[in-house]
């Protein structure tokens, strides 16, 4: 398969944003708890590119600490999310009726709301933890998933190949998983690419949602 070359340049990039994250801990020059109160506030420099903040932390080593958890919260929640909405949404294409109707009903109440708000109101009431954001973003974003895996599902569970498979006694399972997954993975990991960017930006504002709980 040969790719274009914007995109090359943006698989590059996304290569090295995930590089710089792995490898945080030998890419950083200082702990990024560090302190210097004396050189609070200090400019750009040879050992300190980026400058130091109000408690003379080194800001380019934080920044490359903070890749290392945001990718690693976004990639996890959107793993989980994908996973969720992957199984939940075929289900109710594949077998329909009430599991169907119930599920999708679900999904609608859910999608009513503003994805950030709703992700605001669960933190309320959850401490605030690595574990917990992972958690709040994979119970609210997994509803995306599901709308695609059903509405793949529901046309991927009418082709002839899928009708003969099931004629030779193939087990739904099989079905799903061997048959049916392959062919509708192309719209949930271009959806999936969308959703990290989203938690990524989500993440950007758990801090003042924490300090408006004070």
């Amino acid at each position: 398969m040969k790719l274009s070359l914007t995109t090359k340049i943006g698989l590059l990039i996304i290569v090295g944003f995930f590089s710089i994250g792995a490898l945080a801990p030998w890419l950083a020059p200082y702990d990024p708890k560090g302190t210097e109160i004396g050189s609070r506030f200090s400019p750009p420099s040879s050992t300190h590119w980026l400058g130091q903040d109000k408690l003379g932390g080194d800001i380019y080593s934080k920044i490359i600490y903070g890749a290392k958890i945001s990718l690693t919260v976004a990639v996890t929640a959107t793993f989980i999310s994908l996973l969720m909405g992957l199984m939940l949404g075929s289900a109710a294409g594949y077998f329909g009726g009430i599991l169907d109707e119930g599920l999708m009903r679900l999904v609608d109440i859910l999608l009513a709301f503003p994805g950030l708000l709703l992700v605001f109101a669960l933190a309320a009431f959850l401490k605030p933890s690595l574990y917990n954001v992972v958690f709040i973003f994979s119970l609210v974003g997994w509803t995306g998933f599901a709308r695609v895996s059903r509405a793949q599902v529901l046309v991927e569970k009418e082709k002839e190949f899928v009708q003969a498979i099931r004629s030779l006694g193939a087990s739904h399972v099989h079905i799903l998983v061997c048959h049916i997954w392959p062919n509708i993975l192309s719209p949930l990991i271009v959806q999936a690419s969308f959703a990290m960017g989203g938690i990524i930006i989500g993440e950007s504002l758990w801090p003042f949602f924490q300090a408006s709980r004070l």
